[in-house]
């Protein structure tokens, strides 16, 4: 590859070694977005003029700006070129905004308005004197003590139904960063991962953020399609995939005994990988043999306590292949070092005395509850519902995502867009994410709904908000 003299000096120095050109150009380019080199509204070169400079094929050229377009960075203006695109958030925007005044956030599980755990005071009791021990504070043990993971192997073993030795158990600092460093461990820069066609955007961020790329895969009311899953595998090369098989979030999906069988067939036979996030078993009554369960060579299984506690103890639990572990713990190490002890000692300490359970069966009935509130306002819908799930997942016909989400944020109600939750460009079946959860009481969440529905039932042309370009 020649040196370009003419180009933006964005793409002055794109070679790498070992990654093709058409990727290494969408690699620069997705640089320059990140850095601010290149900004929303900015033309991206002539294709013409980008393989001329590059001493490219038109091929590579045009296969490069396909790829960029396929990560959502741009859009194509016919007769004008292509130009850097607004970028889709990442995370809902409650979670670093300050709320507005009488503001219904139902938009991540846990703001300040959630209600507590009803048995929260179980934690109480099972923190005291936790922060007496001086090996809790002070000593290093980056996959966890041994006697931790002794008693979170026990338990995860009758949790998941697989096989779990104190060897093959790692500590980590929540589901979210299991998820990390399982990508992390059995991926390389620029390879493919496949996730669900709509899929937590924890998972989505994380695969971006390591420079893996996320593929979607067709999923329907019992999670991944085993058939849609093959094709992925034939057509993409990717031998890496992420599921949530038990109250998917965002759908609320829940991958049955055949479905899970059949997944776990499909990845035996292509020799892939599986990253099972199953950060919501807890709230799942009985457990469903895990997909570890299933093909425990090959599967990564994640799990936590945030969605029965809270997402403030961040202790998660990591289950590998013994030929991972040694790999898997230099991530750890590199990203955390170790797990916060003293938590994990709390999570040891409520596992022991059943506190786990009892704390599991008060969220199960107080998210029944609230399913049963919401069902009383949108029972007439297409909303996905499950009465163990801390969501709903809302069609809205014709409006996009994101400006149905500005709008109904400026009627005082924060929603999550279904375009964050999609790894495709263009994000059709358009959806919100509704935390039923989230709002303090029964009231406060049907007003919210019931703004929602008005909104719907209102045609998105005739919305004087002020954000045309949200699509």
């Amino acid at each position: 590859m020649r040196k370009a003299n003419n180009l933006p000096a964005w793409l002055s120095d794109i070679a790498k070694e070992g990654v093709p050109r058409y990727l290494a150009i969408a690699d620069a380019a997705e640089r320059a977005i990140e850095s601010g080199a290149l900004r929303s509204g900015d033309q991206l070169p002539p294709l013409r003029a980008l393989a001329k400079e590059l001493g490219l094929d038109a091929g590579t050229a045009s296969r490069a700006y396909s790829e960029i377009h396929r990560r959502g960075l741009t859009t194509g203006q016919v007769g004008r070129g292509t130009f850097v695109r607004r970028r889709k958030p990442d995370a809902p925007t409650s979670l670093w905004q300050a709320s507005t005044t009488n503001l219904i956030d139902l938009s991540h599980n846990f703001p300040e308005s959630a209600p507590m755990n009803p048995a929260a005071a179980l934690v109480s009791a099972a923190s005291e004197g936790l922060l007496d021990s001086n090996l809790l504070l002070s000593c290093q043990a980056d996959s966890g003590h041994l006697s931790h993971r002794q008693v979170m192997a026990r338990w995860l073993e009758a949790t998941s139904r697989t096989r779990v030795t104190p060897d093959d158990l790692l500590i980590t600092t929540g589901a979210q960063h299991g998820v990390l460093l399982g990508i992390q461990a059995v991926t390389q820069p620029s390879d493919i991962v496949l996730v669900e066609s709509a899929t937590y955007f924890g998972t989505l961020g994380a695969v971006r953020f390591l420079g893996r790329r996320p593929m979607p895969v067709t999923i329907d009311e019992k999670g991944l399609v085993s058939e849609a899953l093959e094709r992925a595998f034939v057509e993409t090369g990717a031998r890496v995939m992420v599921c949530n098989p038990t109250l998917q979030n965002p759908t609320t999906a829940v991958m049955d005994l055949d479905r899970r069988a059949s997944i776990a067939r499909v990845c035996r036979r292509f020799d892939a990988t599986i990253i099972e996030d199953d950060a919501y078993v807890l709230l799942h009554a009985p457990h469903l043999p895990s997909l570890c369960s299933l093909a425990p060579e090959r599967t990564l299984y994640v799990t936590s306590f945030a969605k029965v506690l809270g997402c403030g103890p961040r202790v998660g639990l990591m289950r590998a292949p013994s030929h991972l572990v040694g790999r898997l713990g230099i991530g750890l190490r590199s990203t955390s070092l170790m797990a916060p002890t003293p938590m994990v000692e709390l999570m040891c300490r409520l596992v022991t005395s059943g506190g786990i359970e009892q704390l599991a069966q008060a969220r199960r009935l107080q998210l029944a509850e609230r399913q049963v509130w919401a069902g009383e306002i949108l029972g007439s819908t297409p909303a996905q519902r499950h009465p163990g799930a801390y969501h709903a997942w809302l069609p809205i016909g014709d409006w996009g995502s994101e400006r149905f989400v500005v709008t109904a944020r400026e009627r005082g109600v924060a929603v999550t867009p279904g375009a964050i939750f999609s790894a495709e460009v263009e994000v059709r079946n358009a959806a919100v994410r509704i935390c039923v959860c989230a709002a303090i009481d029964k009231a406060s969440l049907q007003q919210a709904l019931h703004v929602l529905l008005q909104l719907i039932e209102e045609s998105p042309y005739d919305s004087p908000t002020a954000h045309p370009s949200v699509a």
